[in-house]
């Protein structure tokens, strides 16, 4: 099969999958976990859904506009349109100066060195272009939050995540933490807690489990 070709057939199966009505496809699933927990829990208990990429779908951040008590935390796959002036995702947070940084320590993989990594952290609300298949026109207005790194060893490539949240912007810190979490548990799951969390973090959540 020839390049070309192969360029015909994944364009088949896209036209083919957005033919497919919402239910049926495999990303409906996000939204119907929303709808599951809203019906298990109360309406006035705060639940923040975390969502790595298969969640950055439009209808996540449209179905939990119309929730009460309902938030969430997605990370970025889509270089989303905004409503003004068709800017895009990455250049609106990539133009926003930088909010704060921290290190993170990388370790080493097959494809990497070990190293410690400055991330900067840019966030902004913006509003998400509306689909043309939503009835519901108004813009989805989010939180983006961009954690990038910088001063990036040469031949090295550079960790980046855009979050894209529905809660407010002093709670990014939070979002960038809790995937920083996952990336740690991911990578290094013996990693001794004390080397994440400080000694108050560790005794409060003692206290809460």
């Amino acid at each position: 099969m020839t390049q070309d070709q192969k360029k015909q057939r994944k364009a088949q199966v896209r036209r083919q999958g957005q033919q497919r009505p919402f239910e049926q496809k495999e990303s409906f699933r996000w939204v119907e976990a929303l709808k599951q927990v809203n019906q298990r829990l109360k309406s006035s208990t705060k639940v923040i859904h975390i969502f790595d990429r298969e969640g950055d779908i439009a209808e996540v951040f449209e179905k939990v506009r119309h929730l009460e008590w309902r938030g969430v935390i997605v990370r970025a796959t889509h270089d989303r349109s905004l409503d003004k002036q068709s800017e895009r995702l990455w250049m609106k947070l990539e133009a926003q100066s930088i909010d704060f940084s921290r290190e993170l320590e990388l370790p080493a993989t097959s494809k990497r060195a070990a190293r410690n990594a400055r991330i900067a952290v840019r966030f902004c609300e913006v509003d998400l272009r509306t689909p043309h298949r939503f009835e519901d026109k108004a813009p989805l207005k989010v939180y983006a939050v961009y954690a990038h790194e910088v001063d990036v060893p040469e031949g090295e490539t550079p960790l980046s995540w855009m979050l894209s949240t529905t809660e407010a912007g002093f709670l990014s810190i939070i979002a960038v933490e809790l995937f920083e979490l996952i990336y740690l548990h991911r990578t290094q799951p013996e990693l001794p807690i004390e080397s994440v969390l400080n000694s108050t973090r560790i005794a409060v959540l003692k206290a809460r489990s």
